[in-house]
């Protein structure tokens, strides 16, 4: 029995240096950059239409970045733009994401995601899974078409949300912040 009440305090103290060193490599990260850094992240990020977060948040993409000593935002938003028709008195103000302080990110990487492609992939799978399963309907009496046919059209509906969904969890992304260490590469 002491054997692994020792073993367990041995394994958690392990855990909680393993952590500990963890959080530290996210705080360096998450350094606000030098004026000229940032001046520079703004400039080759003005182009970008998209760019990937991550730090203690997890990971997030945003659209229309918008880069300042305070953190990381969207231009998107700023501009709300009329967000109804019909606006009550008594209706609630549309809440403004906050922004993203520097302290919380370690990585802003750029790139893209493969959304296009998957729902395009995804459309040519289920054509030809309609294509074989109308092919299918063919061959059998005409009383039993009906229900083929509904069948037949399901793909043609979920074969591209669901190429678009894949295609959206993959991307191809660099890290532009922090800037790449170049002793580190082979």
């Amino acid at each position: 029995m002491p054997r692994r009440v020792i073993g367990g305090l041995i394994l958690s103290m392990a855990l909680a240096a393993g952590a500990s060193s963890g959080g530290a490599s996210v705080a360096a990260g998450g350094a606000t950059p030098s004026p000229q850094a940032l001046g520079a992240l703004q400039e080759s990020l003005a182009s970008e239409p998209q760019i990937r977060l991550t730090g203690s948040f997890g990971s997030r993409e945003i659209e229309r970045p918008v880069l300042d000593s305070a953190g990381v935002g969207s231009a998107n938003w700023l501009s709300r733009g009329r967000r109804a028709l019909f606006l009550s008195a008594d209706a609630p103000p549309v809440a403004v994401p906050r922004r993203i302080p520097w302290r919380e990110i370690s990585e802003v990487q750029v790139g893209h995601t493969m959304t296009g492609r998957g729902a395009l992939i995804g459309t040519l799978c289920s054509a030809f899974i309609c294509t074989t399963m109308l092919l299918w309907a063919l061959d059998r009496p005409p009383s039993s078409e009906l229900p083929a046919l509904g069948l037949v059209i399901a793909p043609i509906v979920v074969g591209p949300i669901v190429g678009a969904e894949i295609g959206r969890s993959h991307g191809h992304w660099r890290t532009v912040y922090p800037p790449p260490n170049p002793s580190s590469d082979p």
